[in-house]
Formats: C-alpha cells, structure tokens, sequence
C-alpha cells in the first residue's frame, strides 16, 4: 500500500489502535447492530486481516444478523453469533459506531476484553472504551480501516481490499454523497489496485434482489400517476 496522508487529528488515535492491535493474539471486531455495508466491510476486512497475521480473530454482530447473504461474496467465515465469540478477548475493535449500546450483547464481551477501540466516522458520536478514533469528514469507517490497515503495515489482498471498498461504495452512495472527497477517491483507487473487485460489489450489492422483487415492483410501478404539478 502507498502511504496515505493520515490526517494530524486522528494520527495519534490510530497509532495507539495499531498498537494494540499488534499486542493482542485474540482480536473480536463488530459493528452496529443489523451491519450495513460499512460496518461489515471494516470489521471483517480487519478480522479477516488478523487472521492472516496468525492472530485469533473473529467478527460478530448484536441483534440479528439476517442481512449478511446480501454480503457472502465477502470473507463472511470470520463471522460467528456472539455466543461463539472470545467472550474474554485481548481486544475488540468497533467500527462505524460510536455509541455502546448499538452494539448490542457485544457489549458483554466489550465489558470483558482486555482493551476497547472504537473506530467511527460520524458527528453523533458520543464515544467509548479505551481508544476512540473518530473522523467525521471520513467518507466511511473503511476510510479509517484502510488507514490503520496501514499504520500496521499489513499488506491488502483482494479479499480484504473487497470488503474496504465494499464500505466506501455503500457509506458513499456509489460515490454520488457529498462525502466524496478526493482522499475517498483516491483510497478507492488504491483499493481496486490492491485487488478489490467493484464489478462484484455493483452486482452482487445493487443489481441481485429476489425475483418476487421485480413482480412487486411492477405493482407498485402500475399504480404510479404523474404529478404535472410537481414537476
């Protein structure tokens, strides 16, 4: 990976969250409860990483999780039901959540873990744990997830460069929200040159829905009635 332009503020933040990283051998991430795109793509990418570090790494998730088919094309077998889960790990990285209680029975394992890091992108958040890393202009928590994939020097292969992107491209609205910045674009281009597949995310996350889809669509379509006033 080339090196990012890490902004000065959140440096700091994410030296100290590689750090422990690096210390612990059993490594939990998660997100929010009922994961999107984003909170998925970073935990798992940072599992997934782990994993290939050697470390003992697992994502899981409060609440339920039923959305996680929309994602398999992603490496889902990092994810196990908290019950499955450390419930004493060394660390647990959170990502695109700045608030305990979104993490639902996580916390459980939260309040038990050697150490805490919470990794999020967004105004509201009220913080947690030992380390908080927040970047409110960041494009996504995968924005953040690359930047410590850096800080630790772990090289992105397609599968982890995949679920990063996978998170830029939905926190952004394929690239269409006003959270689009050039240093979204350009970790974009290091990530599809790291191997992610946006071809894979565009069809698999926008173009595959259910066949009773499309007839109820149709339903819905047939009843439409143009407003000229509107207009």
């Amino acid at each position: 990976m080339a090196t990012s332009p890490i902004p000065s503020d959140i440096k700091a933040g994410l030296s100290a969250a590689a750090e422990a990283v690096l210390a612990a051998e059993i490594l939990v991430t998660t997100g929010h409860i009922g994961p999107d795109g984003d909170a998925l793509g970073s935990s798992v990418a940072l599992a997934y990483a782990a994993r290939l570090q050697g470390k003992t790494a697992v994502a899981t998730y409060g609440g339920d999780p039923g959305g996680l088919a929309a994602f398999d094309f992603l490496p889902i077998e990092v994810v196990v039901p908290p019950a499955d889960a450390p419930s004493r790990p060394d660390l647990l990285v959170s990502f695109d959540v700045g608030d305990l209680d979104r993490i639902g029975e996580v916390a459980d394992i939260a309040a038990l873990a050697g150490s805490v890091v919470m990794i999020d992108h967004h105004v509201s958040t009220k913080g947690f744990g030992d380390i908080n890393v927040n970047m409110p202009t960041a494009g996504a928590a995968a924005q953040l997830c690359f930047y410590l994939l850096e800080e630790l020097g772990w090289a992105l292969d397609g599968p982890s460069a995949t679920c990063l992107l996978t998170g830029l491209v939905t926190d952004t609205g394929r690239f269409q929200y006003s959270n689009t910045t050039p240093e979204v674009l350009r970790v974009a281009a290091e990530l599809v040159a790291a191997g992610a597949t946006p071809e894979l995310i565009g069809q698999r996350v926008y173009e595959n829905v259910p066949y009773a889809y499309l007839g109820l669509s149709g339903e819905v379509l047939a009843r439409a009635v143009l407003d000229v006033e509107s207009k």
